[in-house]
C-alpha cells in the first residue's frame, strides 16, 4: 500500500452511495498497513485511484474513498487505526487480529480496552465490515448523496 499523500488543488464532489449502499461485505477488501498505522476497506475489491475525503464528523481518522472519475464512494480509510481509532470505537478491535496489526500491538489494545470499557468485542469480521459502512454512510450523509465536499488525491 503507497501512504496516502495529499495533493492540491481540491474539488467539489457530488457523492454517490450506489456501490457503499449495495457492497457486498464478503468480497470487500480489509487491508492494514502497519507501518502507516492505517486499515483501508476497498468495497469493490480492486485498486482503483481514488480521491480522500475527511469526515469530519468521524473524528478525523475517517476518510470515504471515492473515485474521481464518478464520484462514487468505493471504500473507506482509518488513519491511526491502532494508535488512536480502534479505542474511540472499540467495535474495531473485531477485526484488529484478522487485518495483521503485530500480536504484540493487540495485547496492548486487549488490555487497554479491558481497562477502559470492559471485555473488547469478540472478532465478527462480517459484522464489523458492515457496521463500518454503515458509519460511514451515516458520517457523510447517507443515501442520495452529499454535495459540496472537498477532497484531495491520493494514491489507493
Amino acid at each position: 500500500m503507497v501512504p496516502t499523500r495529499y495533493v492540491t488543488p481540491t474539488r467539489t464532489f457530488d457523492l454517490k452511495f450506489t456501490v457503499a449502499e449495495s457492497v457486498d461485505i464478503e468480497s470487500g477488501s480489509l487491508i492494514y498497513d502497519a507501518r502507516s498505522d492505517t486499515l483501508v476497506f476497498s468495497f469493490t475489491g480492486d485498486d482503483r485511484p481514488t480521491v480522500g475525503i475527511s469526515m469530519s464528523s468521524m473524528s478525523g481518522y475517517w476518510m470515504a474513498r471515492v473515485d474521481p472519475e464518478t464520484d462514487e464512494v468505493v471504500g473507506m480509510e482509518i488513519e491511526h487505526f491502532a494508535k488512536a481509532a480502534v479505542y474511540e470505537r472499540p467495535e474495531l478491535f473485531a477485526i484488529v487480529e484478522s487485518v495483521g496489526v503485530p500480536q504484540r500491538e493487540v495485547k496492548r489494545i486487549r488490555r487497554r480496552l479491558q481497562r477502559e470499557v470492559g471485555a473488547p468485542p469478540e472478532s465478527n469480521g462480517a459484522a464489523t465490515k458492515r457496521g463500518l459502512v454503515e458509519q460511514l454512510l451515516t458520517g457523510i450523509g447517507g443515501s442520495g448523496g452529499q454535495r459540496g465536499l472537498r477532497g484531495s488525491l491520493h494514491p489507493a
